[in-house]
């Protein structure tokens, strides 16, 4: 896999979000000992963190990935809070990198409170998130120095990418498989990891409709479950969209808001390139119920809501 195989091996790798990125490493070292690196899934948060962790020259056996969507509990924290307070074997930095940590539980997220606000000695902990609303205020606060919110990148930067991946496995990058890594950039919405993935899966095709075929099979990482909620917003089918809206397994919100805009996005552009003017102004109204990032404990709540408004708003000019 192109994603995991090139993955950046330090800032000068780092592709996108060069203003943040820059300010990251002017500060340096006077970094702080908390820091909250947010963004979409797949746009570089927990490679930033493992690169932050080698320009502290931590040691691997000193790095430690806890997945807060697995490790979620009090007792799993508790023993990353007595090992952060243990002198390392080797070296002398210990950084503890929390991935998707909107998972932990809210006793989990504030047993860690105290150690963050008084981390021992060249201990560093990077809690990564795509669901920042979730985590509770207090750590948010103590991550405040250190915050980083990545944002999609261009499609020269997506660009940039794949070129240096091209280069380094031995592809042309021109004729159908430039028109392949266009369609790629396309339809990844801005974010790195899904070009590579796509690229990886679609560079060899031998037909660009092909491509264009199997991609819409692929639409990113669209779980299957949400394409009857889709469908049925698509086609104004209002109670068998409320009906399996309230059947949803709940929890990430923000990723369900961003996974919906993307779809009505490409569906947008399309309409725009058909001039089709009813179904410009359709999902221009359904995309402005996912136009603003979701509280997490107002999740459903939020986006009922604006569903009612966009289906009274489009009622009205019937």
């Amino acid at each position: 896999m192109f994603a995991l195989k090139y993955r950046p091996a330090n800032f000068q790798e780092f592709i996108g979000n060069e203003s943040a990125i820059q300010a990251l490493i002017a500060s340096y070292p006077d970094w702080p000992s908390t820091f909250l690196f947010t963004g979409p899934p797949g746009i570089g948060k927990t490679t930033l963190a493992r690169l932050v962790a080698n320009q502290l020259k931590c040691e691997p056996i000193n790095l430690k990935e806890i997945d807060a969507g697995q490790d979620r509990g009090i007792d799993n924290i508790r023993q990353v809070i007595r090992g952060a307070h243990q002198r390392p074997l080797v070296g002398k930095t210990k950084v503890y990198i929390f991935d998707e940590c909107q998972g932990l539980t809210a006793d989990a997220q504030q047993a860690l409170l105290k150690i963050t606000e008084e981390a021992p000695k060249d201990t560093y902990f990077i809690f990564c998130s795509t669901d920042p609303h979730k985590i509770i205020k207090a750590l948010r606060a103590r991550c405040q120095q250190g915050s980083i919110n990545l944002l999609p990148l261009s499609n020269k930067e997506l660009g940039t990418i794949l070129k240096t991946i091209c280069d380094a496995e031995g592809i042309k990058l021109e004729g159908l498989t430039k028109e392949i890594a266009r369609l790629c950039i396309f339809n990844a919405e801005g974010i790195p990891r899904d070009t590579l993935s796509l690229f990886n899966k679609f560079y060899q095709y031998k037909t660009i409709e092909e491509v264009q075929e199997d991609m819409k099979n692929v639409d990113g990482a669209v779980p299957k479950e949400i394409w009857p909620i889709i469908n049925a917003l698509d086609n104004n089918e209002i109670e068998e969209f409320i009906k399996l809206f309230s059947e949803m397994k709940r929890g990430n919100y923000e990723s369900f808001r961003i996974t919906f805009g993307n779809v009505f996005k490409k569906k947008l552009l399309k309409a725009l390139s058909t001039q089709n003017i009813n179904s410009v102004d359709k999902y221009t109204k359904i995309l402005s119920m996912f136009a603003e990032p979701v509280d997490n404990n107002l999740g459903d709540i939020q986006l009922i809501y604006r569903f009612g408004k966009t289906l009274i708003e489009r009622n009205a000019q019937v």
